[in-house]
C-alpha cells in the first residue's frame, strides 16, 4: 500500500499491528519535498548504558521551533537503542507538523487520553523564600580524563559494539559513534568514559608513527 504526496511522490506504507504506518524515512522524503529550507536538530536528554532519551526539534528557515518531540528506547529492546531513540524522536516531531500524522500509531492515545479533564488540585501554600537558597553555588571544574596507556585496549560498554576493544572496531564506525554521542547533553559517567577513551584512541591513530 502507498500514499501520494501533493506533488505526486509515492510513499510506501507498512502494516503495523493492523494499522497503516508511514516509516520515518518516508516522512523525511515528504518533509524535504515540501520544506527544503527547514531543518531538524536532535540531542539527547539522557544517555545511559541501557537506555537513551532523544529530543528532536523541527525549525523553520528563520530558526523558530515549530515542533519538538521525545523518544526513549532501551538496550533490552534494541542493540542500537541510541539510534532508534533519535529516529523515533524525529518521526514523532514530523508527525506533529503533519507529516505522517494519520499514519503514526505511536500518537494514538487509545484508552489513555492525555487531555481528559481532571479535577483541580489545590497546591499547598509555599513557604517564604529563603534568600540564601538562590545564592550561586561554586562549581568545581570537571577533571580532565586521565590518559590511557593503551586506548585501543579499552572495551566498549555502550552501543552496538559493546564488548569489543576499540582496536577491533572500524575507525569510520568509531568516528560516527563519537559524533553521535557528542549530541548528549548530560551523558552518564559510563558514556563519558567511553567518549574519552574513543577520543584518545582516535587521536593516537592520527599521530605520525614516529611520534607514538
Amino acid at each position: 500500500m502507498s500514499f501520494k504526496t501533493a506533488k505526486g511522490t509515492e510513499l510506501q506504507l507498512l502494516n503495523l499491528k493492523g494499522k497503516d504506518y508511514l516509516p520515518v524515512a518516508q516522512r523525511l522524503v515528504w518533509f524535504r519535498e515540501e520544506k527544503p529550507t527547514w531543518g531538524i536538530e536532535t540531542s539527547f536528554l539522557a544517555l545511559e548504558a541501557d537506555f537513551a532519551i532523544a529530543k528532536a526539534e523541527i525549525k523553520d528557515e528563520k530558526g523558530r521551533v515549530i515542533a519538538s518531540a521525545h523518544k526513549r528506547e532501551d538496550a533490552k529492546h534494541f542493540p542500537d537503542f541510541m539510534e532508534k531513540a533519535e529516529t523515533g524522536a524525529i518521526g514523532r516531531a514530523l508527525a506533529e507538523v503533519g507529516y505522517g500524522t494519520q499514519f503514526a500509531p505511536d500518537l494514538d492515545e487509545e484508552d489513555r487520553i492525555v487531555d481528559s479533564p481532571q479535577a483541580p488540585v489545590r497546591k499547598p501554600a509555599l513557604a517564604p523564600a529563603n534568600p540564601r537558597a538562590n545564592a550561586p553555588m561554586a562549581v568545581a571544574p570537571a577533571p580532565s580524563a586521565p590518559a590511557l596507556s593503551d586506548p585501543g585496549s579499552f572495551v566498549m560498554s555502550i552501543g552496538k559494539n559493546q564488548g569489543k576493544r576499540l582496536d577491533e572496531i572500524d575507525i569510520f564506525q568509531l568516528n560516527s559513534w563519537l559524533e553521535f554521542m557528542r549530541k548528549a547533553e548530560n551523558p552518564s559517567s559510563r558514556a563519558q568514559e567511553a567518549i574519552d577513551a574513543v577520543e584518545q584512541f582516535l587521536a593516537s591513530r592520527e599521530r605520525p608513527a614516529a611520534a607514538r
